[in-house]
């Protein structure tokens, strides 16, 4: 059973961003189960790698679109995005 499902209250109505959500949602769900399974240091780094880089991506796609579209609350998500 994955840890986190995509719900679609989860959405915010732009294809590429939730799209990219589920993504990261997916990567979480493969390194809880990867966890899960004991599959080791090794196996378990290279998805939580593979996941802060993704993520780090994803960030930079959320506030280049944010920039772009002047949201007032960019400075707050940039701040959750480097809290996270």
């Amino acid at each position: 059973m994955p840890l986190f499902e995509w719900d679609d209250t989860y959405s915010v109505n732009h294809m590429e961003i939730d799209s990219q959500h589920k993504k990261m949602i997916a990567m979480i769900n493969q390194l809880h189960e990867s966890m899960k399974r004991g599959e080791g240091r090794i196996a378990t780094s290279h998805i939580l790698v593979d996941l802060i880089d993704y993520a780090t991506y994803h960030f930079k796609t959320e506030e280049d679109l944010m920039l772009r579209s002047s949201y007032p609350h960019l400075r707050k998500h940039q701040e959750e995005h480097r809290i996270f």
